[in-house]
């Protein structure tokens, strides 16, 4: 049962007659998107229109007719007051995520809630973004996992979110599918970090990279540009935690299985065997695509996918186009350092 409200937030009706609805929910974001269909005899929702699904609230913000039967709605978390807030400047030394989650919060209708302890202090310089934009930026500063409950207006945050799941998925029993895609096209083995107006780590670490060569010992070489970063000590422990990440191929698996477990989640380890594929592993849970009234093609996909905003390059000219003319100087140094 969907509810539906105007854009105001005023209850009009509930609706019945969705058809091919689809939830998604991904780690790297912590929230979820929904799709579904709908027959014209229920009337027309409109964009901004707010949604209710399985007590979470989305918004509205795309309306496709194009069949004669029926129309598409697809839809996004409702953010509320995270996008009517504005972050002039966010600067201090030694903050600690709650520190920072204080002040973005300030004046929103919309609290957090550690469901871990999240320990570590780190130079924080935002500037000129929505309270969200602020958030995603203290998310991956911070290197923590959240999830977003859009009805109750609540952030929950984890070191790493999930547990192990003693269920495993083995392919004579429970899974349907299992499809493997692997792939070394991101591979790094030595990762050059840039911070704010060219911070290096070269100081504190005794050269300008960190390096990783378990999978292979070929240098690779790439820059990681983070402009809101600026002590070494900062950049190094996350530089470290990115060529960990990148240093190993890109493995993800996708697997349909008998029935979606509802206890599955996001974040959540689990153990899958496919003995003709020669698959046996333990994985992350990175993302869960549900459908509700058609479970059987429900899927999840397990992995340790990238995150699109990392900023990591693979060449000097590519890293350049995305500093100020200060870092093109530094890093024209670390070139000649590297070099």
């Amino acid at each position: 049962m969907l509810k539906l409200y105007d854009k105001q937030m005023n209850f009009i009706k509930t609706i019945a007659e969705y058809s091919e609805l689809q939830i998604t929910e991904e780690l790297n974001t912590g929230y979820k998107v929904a799709q579904f269909q709908l027959p014209y005899e229920v009337g027309l929702v409109q964009e901004e229109q707010k949604i209710e699904i399985n007590d979470y609230l989305y918004v509205v913000k795309e309306v496709n007719m194009e069949d004669n039967d029926y129309y598409e709605v697809f839809c996004k978390p409702y953010w509320g007051k995270l996008l009517g807030k504005h972050i002039d400047s966010l600067t201090g030394y030694s903050y600690s995520l709650q520190t920072c989650l204080d002040e973005v919060l300030a004046e929103t209708d919309w609290t957090y809630k550690f469901e871990q302890a999240v320990s570590g202090v780190y130079t924080v310089k935002i500037e000129r973004k929505s309270a969200l934009d602020a958030i995603a930026a203290l998310k991956q500063l911070y290197n923590v996992d959240f999830a977003f409950d859009t009805k109750n207006k609540v952030i929950h945050i984890w070191n790493t979110r999930g547990e192990y799941k003693e269920t495993f998925f083995f392919n004579e029993t429970n899974l349907r599918q299992c499809k493997v895609q692997s792939n070394t096209y991101d591979l790094i083995t030595r990762l050059i970090p840039i911070g704010k107006n060219g911070a290096a780590i070269n100081l504190v670490n005794g050269s300008m990279w960190v390096e990783n060569y378990d999978y292979t010992d070929e240098i690779i070489v790439g820059y990681w540009v983070n402009s809101s970063v600026e002590n070494a000590d900062d950049l190094l422990k996350l530089a470290q935690d990115k060529i960990d990440i990148y240093s190993k191929p890109q493995t993800t698996y996708k697997i349909n299985i008998t029935a979606l477990h509802s206890s599955l989640a996001v974040g959540d380890k689990i153990r899958v065997i496919d003995e003709i594929k020669g698959v046996d592993r333990v994985e992350r849970v990175a993302k869960i695509v549900y459908y509700p009234t058609r479970e059987e093609e429900s899927y999840v996909e397990l992995g340790n996918p990238l995150v699109s905003f990392d900023n990591i390059y693979k060449s000097m000219q590519e890293a350049q186009k995305a500093v100020n003319e200060d870092t093109l100087r530094n890093l024209t140094e670390i070139n000649k350092l590297y070099s």
